[in-house]
C-alpha cells in the first residue's frame, strides 16, 4: 500500500488508519479515513474531536473569542490599548 488515498489526494494517511484498514484484508484497499469514522465505535471519539476544533466562540466588538475564556472587560481594556488591532487582542485574550 502507498499510504494515500484512493482518490488522488496527496496526503499521507495516518499509521494507525492503515493499519486499521490492513486489518481488513485486501477488499479494504480502497478504505479512506470517512470508512474509519462511519464505525459505530468512532462516533464518541469524532464527537469530541468535533468539540475540540470546533470550540464555541462569542462574537464581540468585531472579534471572535473562546466562550469559555470570554470576558468583556478585557476585551475592552485591551482594545483600549489597541484600538485598530483586533485580531492582535484575538491572540491575546484567546
Amino acid at each position: 500500500m502507498d499510504g494515500h488515498t484512493t482518490d488522488g489526494d496527496p496526503r499521507p494517511l495516518p499509521a494507525f488508519f492503515t493499519a486499521w484498514r490492513d486489518g481488513w484484508g485486501p477488499q479494504a484497499t480502497a478504505w479512506t479515513p470517512v470508512d474509519f469514522l462511519n464505525q459505530a465505535s468512532s462516533v464518541p471519539t469524532t464527537i469530541a474531536a468535533g468539540w475540540l476544533f470546533n470550540p464555541a466562540t462569542v462574537a464581540y466588538r468585531d472579534g471572535i473569542f473562546l466562550a469559555d475564556r470570554f470576558d468583556a472587560a478585557s476585551v475592552d481594556a485591551w482594545l483600549a490599548r489597541y484600538p485598530q488591532e483586533t485580531g492582535r487582542v484575538e491572540a491575546v485574550v484567546n
